[in-house]
């Protein structure tokens, strides 16, 4: 386990919680706030991905930088040279961006309006041994979606064709003048008869003519 990497959130050797996990395959990220302390991280990520050889090699967390000027909004538009420093640490790595679920943008500065910031900070990479290990097919996210679609379309046309025939089997009791029929009628119209109603005063009416007055 040479290559394990442990974290701990105590001190007391009488209880503990210990995280492991394999730095070769598995690796957190955390970027440093300014570009000058983020040379590091890209030093070391195109350094370490040089080591990895087919060996799968996935990173996420906060790297703390934009890839391109869309995952920014608000604030300073202009494209400055270090904001080239991820993209471009990423493609000497040989990493590219995994897809994902959620919010475009991962923080806010807490400000509304025209001083409102949004960028997306966190990210999802990996290099070719991972993607070959977890193949990111688009041709199989789109037949997936397409099923989606598919699926939900015979859903609804399954409810519209047993409401089409439940309705052509109440008319077709209708025409055979059936008991039943009027049965059911009755029982319709009985149910949402109202047979009472108390007005503002608190009397209690029961006349249909009145009923609708107050109602009304």
């Amino acid at each position: 386990m040479q290559a394990w990497k442990f974290i701990s959130n105590g001190t007391e050797g009488t209880a503990r919680i210990i995280i492991g996990w394999d730095s070769r395959e598995f690796s957190f990220i955390y970027g440093l706030n300014t570009p000058a302390e983020r040379q590091d991280l890209w030093a070391y990520l195109i350094s370490q991905s040089s080591t990895m050889g087919d060996q799968a090699w996935l990173l996420m967390g906060d790297f703390n930088a934009t890839m391109k000027a869309a995952d920014s909004y608000g604030g300073d538009t202009r494209w400055v040279g270090h904001k080239q420093d991820f993209g471009q640490c990423l493609h000497q790595a040989q990493l590219q961006s995994l897809p994902y679920r959620g919010l475009k943008y991962t923080w806010h500065n807490g400000q509304s309006n025209q001083r409102m910031i949004l960028k997306k900070l966190d990210w999802v990479v990996g290099n070719y041994a991972f993607t070959l290990r977890a193949p990111l097919s688009v041709t199989a996210k789109n037949k997936e979606r397409e099923a989606a679609k598919q699926y939900q379309q015979l859903s609804l046309d399954e409810e519209s064709y047993y409401k089409q025939k439940s309705r052509i089997q109440w008319l077709m009791l209708g025409d055979r003048n059936t008991a039943f029929f009027h049965r059911s009628l009755q029982h319709r119209y009985s149910r949402n008869k109202i047979c009472s109603i108390t007005d503002d005063e608190g009397s209690t009416i029961h006349d249909q003519k009145s009923i609708g007055e107050v109602a009304v």
